[in-house]
């Protein structure tokens, strides 16, 4: 058991280490001067010094265009739910930047093993994934949103993947708690770009099953993929239906 045990260990131990190495400066209180956090904090101060004055939030700020609804840059107050907790242990406890880092390698590890990818094969894969360059141009320039999105990206494409290739439970709870978080995130860009991915992948699905002459399962999947991307919105529900309504006065 162990001898089987060890690269797995091994693995998440190493990908837990290298972003440790990546972000040590973060571990000495240092912090990068991120250009969209600032912007943040300076919009969203009269929310903070409203919320810390009164003991109460403030769905509405006069501080930008004139005012508008503090849910947009802002998180609702909607208590804590176990979700929260998922997210923070995933990442460790540890602080954005580096819990994003954490959550996304450990993520893509789990979900290429799912796959059946060899552990050493998915290790590599997942290093190569979090610790690909683009996602370091994300985090200094404080992109906060986009980059714990794409936290969630790897398992919803395995999640995708194997709902069509015959292992639709496991499918199912990857690729709805993958899409329940990256919508959580809070960057519906990214969810859309990922929905157009979705879209060409099922295409494809598409063909190759009616050349097989398997549009029965197919279709069966499909069910799989639609429940997975309504429980994923009712899980978010609350912010996607303020927004919308946002939407529509803007």
């Amino acid at each position: 058991i162990f001898k089987k045990a060890l690269p797995y260990f091994l693995a998440t131990i190493s990908l837990v280490v290298v972003s440790l190495f990546f972000f040590r400066s973060q571990l000495a209180n240092k912090k990068i001067s991120a250009p969209d956090e600032i912007n943040y904090i300076a919009a969203s101060s009269e929310v903070r010094q409203h919320a810390a004055k009164n003991n109460t939030p403030s769905f509405w700020t006069n501080s930008m265009f004139s005012g508008m609804p503090t849910y947009q840059i802002e998180k609702l107050p909607l208590g804590w739910t176990p979700f929260d907790f998922l997210r923070k242990a995933v990442g460790l406890f540890m602080n954005p930047m580096l819990s994003f880092f954490i959550a996304m390698s450990l993520l893509c590890f789990i979900s290429l093993l799912l796959l059946g990818v060899h552990p050493w094969l998915a290790g590599i894969g997942a290093f190569a994934y979090t610790f690909t360059s683009g996602h370091f141009v994300i985090a200094a320039t404080g992109h906060y949103t986009k980059l714990d999105s794409l936290v969630y990206l790897p398992m919803i494409l395995s999640g995708f993947h194997l709902i069509f290739y015959h292992q639709r439970i496991i499918g199912f709870i990857l690729f709805t708690t993958g899409l329940l978080f990256n919508i959580q995130a809070n960057h519906i860009q990214m969810t859309y770009y990922i929905f157009i991915v979705l879209a060409i992948y099922g295409l494809v699905e598409l063909i190759r099953n009616s050349k097989a002459s398997t549009i029965k399962s197919y279709l069966l999947s499909g069910v799989f993929v639609i429940a997975a991307v309504l429980l994923a919105i009712l899980g978010n529900i609350a912010h996607l239906y303020t927004m919308k309504d946002y939407a529509e006065e803007t």
